[in-house]
């Protein structure tokens, strides 16, 4: 089969050439886009009024090519193979040829494949017709290039301004050739679990984690969990003193003669992504009580809230029962009301966050496929660009890295 190696050759997404015996020649192959310009003619005025659309169009790039049979090729066998292999690649493929060994294109093959034979079934002669992006983008605009501080220069070898692709670490103002762009660093947001009457079963709920990574730390703050101690109608409190065991704070606040407002505080937690922790308290309240005569009763109160982080989502239950009041002739009853309220405090920004220039978009990779971030990136109006000759790349300290892939290109 004849290869590459002493014919020049094309690649077009998987399919190479080479495989196949196929040659090409140079010819049509340096041809320029076109710039889109609208010609108006304005009544009165000599001449048209050039305007500007702002983009170059696309073009179209012909491959005379060709194929002999030998020993080692089968001719008719690699024209089929080849028309089949070329014809199902679909959409924008990159294509390369050994001309331009250093660029590429972005292109479609749309045509089909009409072979001359000049040899009767031993060789033949045909054309690959392309329809490609204007840009040929270089090979060398592919390496990424590390700041390792705020203020490095970045040199555009090209007339044309270059829309990069950038990998960032941390959050905070990032700017070249007069555009800023701001990375939030966002938190996930609020869940707050109600509950009414007393707690019998767990009232669970949950809430996106699609941002997170196995392993990520999350950060539970301080869970606040209010709820009431209240005699019968004509016993008054004398004193309520709440004793934790656990993880948590309670205060008693007497609201009214009847009523202590209680308030008890569990120390936040912080635990992998994919993993479940547990946060436990129990209060002991110790009453005193006139009721024809002091009185003394104690109410024991439980609360266990279990956060469950795996399976993509963070579940909150919360639950919380109350030993029998040992009344005592007191009267009393725990009356349970009001909310807990869980907040997530990651941050969105831990991992690369991709911001990609050209198209607009900022995202991250999780389990191999892009998250959207442009919820909490914003690029502005107009797109950043590297401008021709020196771009001078600046972060706020915030920013722990930025890796920038330049993506140059000419016509």
């Amino acid at each position: 089969m004849q290869t590459g190696a002493i014919f020049n050759s094309l690649k077009f997404g998987g399919v190479d050439s080479a495989d196949y015996g196929i040659y090409i020649t140079g010819e049509a192959v340096y041809n320029a886009p076109v710039r889109a310009v609208e010609m108006v003619n304005v009544p009165g005025r000599n001449g048209a009024v050039a305007m500007d659309q702002g983009y170059w169009e696309n073009i179209e790039v012909t491959y005379p090519a060709g194929v002999f049979g030998d020993a080692e090729t089968n001719f008719p066998k690699a024209i089929r193979d080849f028309r089949n292999a070329i014809v199902s690649q679909v959409g924008y493929q990159r294509l390369t040829d050994t001309y331009n060994p250093g660029e590429y294109r972005e292109a479609l093959y749309m045509d089909g494949l009409e072979v001359e034979n000049i040899v009767a079934n031993q060789a033949g002669e045909f054309e690959l017709t392309f329809n490609c992006k204007p840009q040929r983008w270089l090979k060398s605009g592919e390496e990424p290039i590390a700041a390792a501080s705020s203020g490095v220069t970045i040199p555009n070898p090209t007339q044309y301004g270059a829309s990069p692709l950038l990998a960032v670490e941390g959050y905070g103002n990032i700017s070249f050739n007069g555009y800023t762009i701001a990375l939030e660093n966002a938190v996930m947001g609020n869940v707050t679990l109600l509950n009414s009457g007393k707690v019998e079963a767990g009232y669970p709920v949950s809430f996106d984690t699609n941002l997170y990574n196995s392993g990520d730390v999350i950060t539970v703050p301080d869970l606040v969990i209010d709820w009431q101690i209240k005699t019968r109608t004509g016993n008054r409190f004398i004193s309520c003193t709440p004793t934790d065991t656990g993880s948590g704070t309670t205060t008693a606040t007497k609201t009214s003669n009847t009523l202590y407002t209680m308030r008890t505080v569990l120390s936040g937690a912080s635990f992998a992504s994919d993993t479940i922790t547990t946060i436990s308290n129990t209060c002991s309240c110790a009453i005193s009580v006139n009721s024809g005569g002091t009185r003394s009763a104690t109410v024991t109160s439980t609360y266990e809230v279990t956060i469950d982080g795996t399976n993509g989502t963070i579940s909150v239950e919360y639950s919380q029962t109350e030993s029998d009041v040992a009344y005592a002739n007191t009267g009393i009853r725990p009356v349970y009301y009001g909310d807990i309220t869980v907040d997530s405090t990651v941050p969105i920004l831990g991992h690369p966050t991709y911001i990609d220039c050209d198209l607009g978009e900022c995202y991250r990779i999780e389990n191999g496929s892009p998250v959207s971030l442009n919820g909490f990136i914003d690029l502005g109006s107009d797109l950043p660009e590297l401008a021709p000759g020196e771009n001078t790349l600046t972060f706020d300290d915030t920013v722990t890295s930025v890796s920038l892939t330049p993506r140059w290109w000419i016509l």
